[in-house]
């Protein structure tokens, strides 16, 4: 079982398309404080180009800050297979469009820790709320 604020190793998911490659990928609900949170935060950390959000909605369901800043991907196929659990949702898929790592963020600072953690790099400077979180 996977809690809130923990991450988990070698999830058997796997994604195709825009998803497959080496990268983060923020599965979210535009109805979700915290992916919202979380969504806004990515942003500014210094591997965000790395960073998509993966939904079950059409884009314009999110806020144009956040659809300016992430690549944003409506896949329902992808969706469907982290369905069961609860957004926020960060993954780090590799290559080959599996699944190697996951987490369920708690807050935007829990989030920018784990990308960190995923990808070896810290939390963005100047950010409070990630400053709390070290």
């Amino acid at each position: 079982m996977v809690r809130a604020g923990a991450a988990q190793d070698a999830l058997a998911v796997t994604f195709d398309g825009p998803l497959a490659g080496a990268r983060v990928v923020l599965a979210g609900d535009s109805t979700c404080q915290t992916c919202l949170d979380v969504a806004e935060a990515l942003p500014r950390h210094p591997r965000a180009a790395d960073v998509a959000l993966l939904t079950h909605e059409p884009a314009a369901a999110w806020p144009d800050r956040i659809t300016g800043a992430l690549q944003v991907v409506t896949d329902h196929g992808a969706w469907r297979q982290i369905a069961h659990l609860n957004p926020p949702i960060l993954m780090l898929v590799a290559r080959g469009g599996r699944v190697d790592r996951l987490a369920l963020p708690v807050s935007a600072a829990d989030a920018a820790a784990t990308i960190g953690s995923f990808l070896g790099s810290p939390a963005p400077e100047g950010d409070a709320d990630a400053a709390h979180a070290r």
